[in-house]
């Protein structure tokens, strides 16, 4: 299967170079696994309330 999804760098997120900091990719990894959840329609207040 495949996903994708479009996020936005903020500035904050960059060093003193404009390079994403390595630190920052997790946080886009979960942000991705997200959207892909809700795009197969995984529920999860049914997966909290088991």
């Amino acid at each position: 299967m495949h996903h994708t999804c479009e996020l936005v760098v903020r500035t904050y997120e960059c060093d003193m170079n404009g390079h994403v900091n390595n630190a920052n990719y997790l946080n886009y990894l979960e942000f991705a696994r997200h959207e892909f959840l809700k795009a197969v329609g995984f529920d999860y207040a049914a997966c909290f309330a088991a």
